[in-house]
């Protein structure tokens, strides 16, 4: 079965533990990758690692000691547009359920931020090295000082949220985007990232390859 001869080339595979769901999934990506296939797998548990290897592929290690790194603000060859629902998702799986308050304050809060960087809705913009988590959150903080309770609750739910991300154990997301997909195998480890941050991870490296993507007239295996 060529998957990219189907209205819909996605797969999903389910089993019990020790069932085969893995050794299923490396057996397509060797023969997709040998019929020209580009192949990037985003794993939880190192265990693709060997994979790559032997086809003479990439891992790329995300961990709060690594080199590697997505900016979370980084354009990403998106429109200014595409780029501000997008950071409303993340922050959505970064902070859990947000109110209309918090939606409002980040919506505000990201037009000031890219602003004060120099980027607006003008394309020309783009181009400019755009802010970080850090800057965000000195934009949102000074509203924790409000005294109107509709502003205050909300700012402050925020901040405490972001915190982890810009001084905290996940501190590691508060840089510039250091990453390259330079090779047609590349596996992304991300073992070594705790938990609560695993999620907002995965966000990040899917929109990565996405645009990616986009821009490619290949075929595209994400895993």
């Amino acid at each position: 079965i060529d998957p990219f001869e189907l209205s819909n080339p996605n797969i999903v595979v389910l089993g019990t533990s020790g069932g085969g769901k893995s050794y299923c999934i490396k057996l397509l990506l060797m023969r997709e990758f040998m019929e020209g296939v580009d192949i990037n797998i985003i794993d939880p548990q190192a265990e693709y690692t060997d994979l790559v290897k032997t086809f003479e592929g990439k891992t790329i290690r995300i961990a709060p000691d690594s080199d590697n790194v997505i900016n979370p603000m980084d354009f990403l060859g998106q429109t200014y547009d595409e780029k501000k629902l997008s950071l409303l998702s993340f922050f959505k799986v970064l902070m859990g359920e947000m109110d209309e308050g918090m939606r409002a304050i980040l919506d505000d809060c990201i037009d000031s931020t890219y602003e004060d960087a120099g980027i607006t809705h003008d394309p020309k913009t783009w181009i400019k090295e755009p802010p970080i988590l850090e800057d965000l959150y000195d934009h949102v903080l000074p509203l924790t000082r409000s005294d109107k309770d509709i502003i205050y609750r909300p700012a402050m739910a925020i901040v405490t949220r972001l915190k982890p991300f810009v001084t905290g154990g996940l501190r590691f997301l508060n840089q510039h985007t250091k990453l390259e997909l330079d090779n047609r195998m590349i596996s992304f480890d991300i073992r070594d990232i705790p938990d609560v941050g695993k999620g907002p991870i995965m966000f990040l490296l899917l929109e990565y390859i996405y645009n990616h993507m986009k821009k490619s007239r290949k075929n595209w295996w994400i895993s």
